[in-house]
């Protein structure tokens, strides 16, 4: 082991003391301890740069892992949501072709009801002239210019054929009322 040369202050070793173990070496190793610290420095700065990036990158990871935790549970909500939504439209469909086919049974009960009412509305028609016929015979028949007379809406007895047999048959009817009607009356010569 190599010492301190003699006369040496005792501080200036104590002041070296990582340094000491070097003292007395040849230049070429004392070059080579250098390079060799220098690479040990170069590489202890790489390692911390290594180290922050190292650092950096586990915060960034961190940081994709909370978000993709974040989309996951909203990914999660969505497809709730998304299942809730479908659900809701199966049942408006199913509301919409209830109310379809309700609508389409009240549209024929419309349409029905629409014919019944055409069909009362032609009868009441019919009736209303067949009473206006045999008030306009009655009417005619008590006039002394009664065969002159036919009733309006009521063809005459010689014209052209008539179109409902009951107005035929009502106008017999007429016609054997009116005769019965004339019958009693007195002549005026006896």
């Amino acid at each position: 082991m190599s010492r301190a040369p003699t006369g040496a202050p005792l501080e200036s070793t104590m002041s070296w003391p990582g340094e000491e173990w070097k003292v007395g070496l040849p230049s070429r190793a004392l070059r080579a301890i250098a390079e060799v610290e220098q690479r040990l420095e170069r590489l202890q700065k790489e390692r911390q740069q290594k180290q922050v990036q190292l650092d950096t990158l586990e915060a960034m990871m961190h940081k994709q892992r909370q978000k993709h935790d974040e989309e996951r549970a909203s990914w999660a909500l969505l497809s709730q949501e998304n299942r809730s939504l479908a659900e809701a439209c199966e049942q408006l469909e199913r509301s919409r072709q209830r109310l379809a086919q309700e609508l389409q049974a009240k549209e024929a009960q419309l349409s029905c009801l629409e014919a019944q009412l055409a069909q009362a509305t032609r009868r009441q028609t019919e009736l209303e002239e067949e009473l206006r016929a045999k008030s306009n015979w009655t009417s005619c028949s008590r006039s002394p210019t009664w065969p002159s007379c036919p009733p309006a809406g009521v063809p005459p007895l010689r014209g052209p054929k008539v179109r409902n047999r009951k107005m035929r048959k009502g106008h017999r009817v007429l016609l054997g009322q009116a005769s019965e009607q004339e019958a009693p009356l007195p002549m005026s010569g006896d």
